[in-house]
């Protein structure tokens, strides 16, 4: 009986001793937010439809401008099974955009200041690195011959987070806008601009 006893707690005193293997941390799985700088470049076709002088014009031109950007993020990230990473994630961006049109020997002058969307990300982990991409929607603001109107559209794109730390990550992304036709009538017509954004961003962000 007492051989009995003391296997017993012999064993129970190894288990108690037996530490369980930790379970590696993912530096890409919870709450963050980061801030991201970079650079906004929108182009699109600019039409006029007018009646100047009671005469029909009619005139489409490619247009463009860009600007640097910053902004800020947060979201959540969740790995549902190994090596697999899903998410949201909403975001706010500033720039500084103006374009002066020359057309129909007249000027047409566009703004775009700033943006603020969501979009869910998938991506594939590996070691401490994140590949991922992203779609979502997207408002933008424009200001059409000092007409202030907030566009939304859709937004897709893809990028990397590298951790450099439990903590800590950098990266890069590259996001792609398109936006539905913005007609804004004046007193001598229509002028119809279809703009499409691309941007360019270095992310750093922060995991809790």
């Amino acid at each position: 009986m007492n051989i009995v006893f003391l296997a017993v707690l012999a064993f129970l005193l190894a288990v108690s001793h037996v530490k369980a293997v930790p379970e590696p941390h993912n530096p890409h799985a919870g709450f963050y937010i980061g801030y991201n700088l970079g650079y906004t470049s929108i182009n699109g076709k600019l039409t006029h439809d007018l009646t100047i002088s009671r005469r029909k014009q009619y005139a489409s031109n490619e247009v463009g401008s860009n600007s640097s950007t910053v902004g800020i993020f947060l979201g959540y990230g969740w790995e549902p099974s190994t090596n697999i990473y899903l998410g949201p994630e909403i975001f706010a961006q500033y720039e500084n955009i103006k374009q002066n049109n020359q057309i129909l020997n007249g000027e047409t002058r566009i703004e775009a200041n700033s943006s603020f969307g969501a979009a869910a990300k998938i991506g594939y982990l590996y070691k401490d690195a994140l590949f991922f991409v992203k779609q979502g929607v997207v408002s933008m603001s424009n200001k059409p011959e000092n007409i202030s109107l907030r566009k939304t559209g859709f937004l897709m794109g893809i990028g990397l987070d590298y951790a450099i730390n439990r903590n800590l990550a950098i990266g890069g992304e590259f996001i792609y806008e398109n936006y539905k036709s913005i007609k804004v009538v004046t007193p001598y017509g229509l002028i119809t601009y279809e703009p499409k954004k691309s941007t360019t961003n270095i992310r750093l962000k922060y995991t809790f």
